[in-house]
């Protein structure tokens, strides 16, 4: 698997220039790439992977508390 999973809304840019936001997302940090899911379980029909050569600058931040 890959390196520690981290919760909050993410916000991502590609190099293309997208901008892509996840609300209450949780991430975890693959080798290859940032995997973007609903939950820690990451189930495939709700789990983006972006690829660590398409994604410019990624930001997590935690919920309020």
């Amino acid at each position: 698997m890959g390196r520690p999973v981290r919760r909050g809304s993410v916000d991502l840019r590609t190099v293309d220039g997208e901008v892509v936001h996840h609300d209450e997302a949780v991430v975890r940090y693959d080798p290859d790439a940032f995997v973007v899911g609903p939950d820690q379980s990451f189930p495939s029909d709700a789990t983006v992977r972006y690829p660590k050569e398409t994604v410019a600058w990624i930001q997590v931040r935690h919920p309020r508390r």
